[in-house]
C-alpha cells in the first residue's frame, strides 16, 4: 500500500485513532468509562482462568487517572492527555505550534 508505514501494530485502531488524537478530537466513540469497565471484566476473567495479563493493571491505572481528571465521558484515546501531562508535552497540532515558539 503506497503511503502506508509498514510495521507490526499498524491496523484499524491506529488508522482510526491516531489522526483523531493528532487533531485533538476526543469525541466519544468508546468512552474512558467503557474502556475501564472492559478492562475490569477482562482482568477478572483472566484471573479466574489463571492467565497472567502482565500490563493490564498498569493500563487500567492510566484509565483511572483519566477518569480522575474528569475525562471519563470522552473517547478512550483521551488517555493521551494523561501521558501529555506526565511528560509535560503536547501531542498533535497544538504540540507542533508550541514546538515552533
Amino acid at each position: 500500500m503506497p503511503g502506508k508505514i509498514g510495521f507490526i501494530g499498524l491496523g484499524a485502531a491506529w488508522e482510526l485513532r491516531v489522526p483523531r488524537i493528532l487533531a485533538g478530537d476526543y469525541e466519544p466513540g468508546g468512552t474512558i468509562d467503557i474502556s475501564y469497565k472492559d478492562q475490569e471484566l477482562e482482568t477478572a476473567f483472566a484471573k479466574r482462568l489463571g492467565v497472567p495479563l502482565l500490563l493490564a493493571n498498569v493500563t487500567q491505572q492510566v484509565y483511572q487517572m483519566a477518569r480522575a481528571r474528569g475525562l471519563n465521558k470522552q473517547d478512550g484515546a483521551t488517555i493521551v492527555k494523561v501521558f501529555e501531562q506526565m511528560a509535560n508535552v503536547t501531542v498533535g497540532v497544538a504540540g507542533k505550534k508550541e514546538a515552533r515558539q
